[in-house]
């Protein structure tokens, strides 16, 4: 019976290291790719805005560009009013497909590194006039195994 308890006890030590050391791989991993944050701040105008997406991970990162130095296709953008109340966005806004635009293009950026891009609320959301509003962005990004970044959320007011 002590040897049947032995082996026992053996199994749980040997299966609980096999745990941690896939459990630490992932972490790993995981911290590694942490990669990108999207920050959305007041632009040159109430109605335009800039965006910045930050490579905070600790590796380089690829990251695709439909529409050069202005916020193209892989952008989305919400805007909320005072009360909360969603804005009707624009049909066939950027964000509602992907095409290739003749001035799309890949950018490669080093940890900690930055890209920052204009963004025109006007061709993402009908603002049906002057008062306060929050708008959030996000993009989709067309990489393996990624999810939709979210920015944070940005007030605004239009006059």
């Amino acid at each position: 019976m002590p040897e049947k308890k032995n082996r026992t006890l053996l199994w749980l030590a040997l299966a609980s290291g096999v745990f941690l050391a896939v459990l630490s791989f992932v972490v790993l991993r995981a911290r590694n790719q942490e990669p990108l944050v999207l920050r959305v701040e007041p632009g040159e105008t109430p109605r335009r805005l800039r965006l910045s997406l930050v490579n905070a991970g600790d590796a380089p990162r690829t990251i695709y560009f439909s529409n050069g130095e202005e916020a193209g296709d892989e952008f989305s953008v919400e805007a909320r009013d005072e009360r909360g109340e969603l804005v009707s966005p624009i049909e066939n806004s950027p964000g509602d497909a992907t095409p290739v635009s003749s001035h799309s293009l890949t950018v490669t950026l080093s940890p900690r590194e930055s890209r920052s891009l204009s963004l025109d609320l006007d061709r993402f959301v009908r603002l049906p006039g002057p008062g306060r509003y929050t708008v959030t962005v996000r993009r989709a990004l067309l990489m393996k195994g990624e999810t939709r970044l979210r920015s944070n959320d940005l007030a605004l007011e239009i006059r």
